[in-house]
């Protein structure tokens, strides 16, 4: 409008006011949001004894991080606490980098340590796997079979004691389209309890880079089904709050006249982050670069924004591209080779052209670019020698920096990363191990097969046990072809996989090769608890196949390998060897429909699972103690012991057994008469079971029909 432009035309910088300094000048006002703001606010107060899913959509640079922030300030004033995660994309590959990063930075404000302290000793311990500073004995959890299992709870009360105040805690995830596989897993846990847990949480994501059927949008569907989720989808600015803005460089001593701002609203097409840039350029520069053109693309203006920039601290600026994240000083010091003045007076003039932000974290200051495409400008500019050199130094300092082992294992990736792009892929090589060995303790199935799959092509010298590795993580995730040939691979290289082949053949219902190959392995089997192990498998696979008295009698011979001898403590494998011959027990009576026997049964063996901490056994003997309650009428009990069967191998990552549980608890809702619960689970199941039960041509029926194992 008219009036709109003469105001822009008329704005001059009051002559008794002092000049803003260059930081002020960076910031402008958030316009054109208060719809959304408004329902912010409006789904945040409705958060009771359930929780809410709020997620901003949008193209880069359209402003949903600022929104979020405006929104996370105003809920702060109402004493609301919270977590928030910044996702990167040169991290996709890191397991739960956005969820350690934001953890460390809330435990080391005031007070904070003293809250998760308060939690059990044991949910320290597990969550330590992410946090080794929670707790010193966090570094022998390698030490303990199972110790890592109930991290995915560990973490889920962790973050529930560092938001737990009088106001809903928020949990903010930026970027959530770059979230790791693992950090997927995580938050859709989170997500899945808001209906019982007073917990507000925030994502924003680009809708243009997720899939139709991408998980974050399973999610959201699910909750908003259960009218726990909103989405608002941010579009564009009118022209009149975009105005609002070039209001705001005019008043600052920006040449702004009519024309121009016109010219400005069509060239930036309401883009919010292009429109900001160009003002940002007139307010320095007093006028755009020559010529007929404006800059044409946020490329071009994010350049002009670097050449003012002196040597020292572009130099500062590439070091801190190549470390991709955000960073402290001693990081950016020794990566860049720069001295401690020069890193200091090259900090200060990033920080005052506004192209890093700074934050304190742990009481230190902590440096991030002010935008990724900034970032991802400064890096490609960078020449493939320095760039090389940058990732070796960035490397080397992460793995100094390590404080302990179990530290170093949650660097590894990062590190790993650093390493090769450094070109010393020797050591690059070595860290993919070791970041697949972290990843698949704590059941990031694909984090794994992604860092040992580099570790080999890096050639790191024992392809047997990556080859292995893979195989285990490829098992979970349902994908039994790519497991058989991995294992064949490493038993190829020498590895001891036999075993873990006949598992796969059980999962695929071949059970003729599984006792064949089960028999084989005990021909040459001499340790009682694996041997007790390999009969309580070959009893099941005898069962699948109808021959329950060979069945009984396997079993009956795995329990008498297990029984203990002047009462010596079970090893872990004896253990679960004794949980597996229970179960198989119990199964043989249900199909003898003998409830008590099996029932009781099962509850040894769930109890010998649990006591040992062994997730596999443990949600089995739950999964077939839902069946047998079923069978007897007792639909709520069997809808209580599926439920903690699936959160069990939900955590574990076990993919064709979340499927059966989906599909057990659908029929349990059904019989209940919850018909729309029903559907949610079986299109869960449904979902699961397309992912890994082969497509058009490849009907693989015996995984679609596991019911019990």
């Amino acid at each position: 409008p008219a009036t709109t432009v003469a105001a822009i035309e008329n704005q001059k910088p009051a002559a008794s006011k002092a000049e803003p300094s260059k930081n002020e000048q960076q910031k402008y006002p958030l316009v054109g949001r208060a719809h959304e703001f408004a329902e912010l606010s409006k789904t945040y107060s409705e958060i009771s004894d359930s929780g809410r899913l709020l997620v901003l959509q949008g193209e880069a640079g359209i402003g949903k991080t600022r929104l979020a922030h405006e929104f996370i300030a105003q809920v702060q004033t109402r004493g609301a606490r919270v977590v928030a995660a910044r996702c990167y994309v040169e991290q996709r590959a890191l397991a739960y980098a956005p969820f350690v990063q934001a953890l460390r930075a809330v435990l080391n404000e005031n007070g904070n340590t003293a809250r998760a302290q308060s939690l059990p000793a044991a949910v320290l311990h597990d969550a330590a796997r992410l946090l080794p500073e929670l707790t010193p004995a966090a570094q022998d959890a390698n030490d303990a079979p199972g110790s890592q299992a109930r991290f995915f709870d560990a973490v889920t009360a962790l973050v529930l004691a560092l938001t737990r105040q009088r106001a809903a805690g928020v949990l903010f995830v930026d970027d959530a389209q770059w979230l790791d596989d693992a950090s997927l897993e995580l938050l859709a846990y989170l997500i899945r309890r808001l209906r019982h847990t007073a917990l507000c949480v925030l994502l924003t994501w680009r809708g243009e880079e997720l899939e139709n059927d991408h998980v974050l949008r399973r999610l959201y569907a699910d909750a908003r089904r259960e009218h726990h989720a909103v989405l608002l989808d941010l579009k564009r600015l009118p022209r009149e709050p975009a105005q609002e803005l070039m209001q705001v460089a005019a008043a600052r001593g920006a040449p702004i006249n009519a024309a121009l701002a016109e010219r400005l609203y069509r060239e930036s097409e309401g883009q919010p982050f292009f429109l900001v840039e160009y003002l940002k350029l007139l307010e320095r520069d007093g006028a755009l670069p020559e010529g007929e053109n404006l800059p044409a693309s946020v490329r071009e203006l994010l350049h002009s924004r670097l050449t003012h920039t002196g040597a020292a601290a572009r130099q500062l600026l590439g070091a801190a591209a190549v470390i991709g994240r955000a960073f402290d000083f001693e990081l950016l010091h020794a990566a860049s080779g720069r001295s401690d003045e020069e890193t200091v007076t090259g900090i200060e003039e990033l920080l005052a052209q506004g192209l890093l932000a700074e934050t304190l974290a742990r009481g230190e200051p902590q440096y991030d670019f002010t935008h990724e495409k900034l970032r991802e400008l400064v890096y490609q500019e960078i020449s493939l020698a320095r760039r090389r050199l940058l990732h070796r130094r960035a490397a080397d300092t992460l793995t100094q920096r390590a404080h302990s082992e179990l530290a170093l294992d949650a660097l590894a990736g990062q590190i790993a990363q650093h390493y090769r792009a450094g070109g010393a892929e020797t050591q690059a090589a070595e860290f993919y191990k070791r970041a697949g060995d972290y990843a698949l303790a704590l059941f990031a199935q694909r984090d794994a097969v992604e860092y040992y799959t580099a570790a080999l092509a890096l050639g790191f010298p024992d392809a047997a046990v990556l080859h292995a590795g893979i195989g285990d993580a490829q098992t979970l995730l349902g994908e039994y072809d790519a497991a058989l040939h991995s294992y064949e691979t490493a038993l190829a290289f020498g590895a001891d996989v036999e075993a873990k082949i006949a598992r796969v053949y059980l999962r695929q219902g071949k059970w003729a090769h599984a006792a064949q190959l089960l028999s084989a392995i005990l021909d040459h089997a001499h340790d009682p608890a694996t041997t007790a192990q390999l009969y309580a498998e070959l009893s099941l696979a005898e069962h699948y196949a109808g021959n329950d008295a060979r069945a009984l009698q396997h079993a009956q011979r795995a329990l008498k390998l297990t029984r203990r001898k002047n009462k010596t403590p079970l090893s872990y494998a004896q253990g679960l060897a004794q949980a597996q011959a229970h179960n198989i027990l119990g199964i043989l009576a249900r199909t003898r429909g003998e409830w008590d026997t099996a029932r009781k049964r099962l509850e040894a063996s769930a109890a010998r699972a649990e006591q040992i901490n062994a997730l596999g056994a443990h949600a089995a003997a739950l999964n077939n103690l839902a069946l047998v309650a079923h069978a007897c009428g007792d639909d709520n009990d069997a809808l209580e012991f599926a439920q903690r069967a699936l959160e069990i191998v939900t955590r574990e990552g076990d993919r064709h057994r979340q499927a059966a549980l989906h599909n057990q608890l659908a029929d349990l809702y059904h019989a209940l008469g919850r018909e729309q619960d029903s559907m949610r689970e079986l299109k869960q199941a449904v979902a699961i079971y397309a992912e890994i039960g082969g497509g058009a041509g490849e009907w693989q029926p015996e995984i679609w029909k596991l019911a019990e194992w």
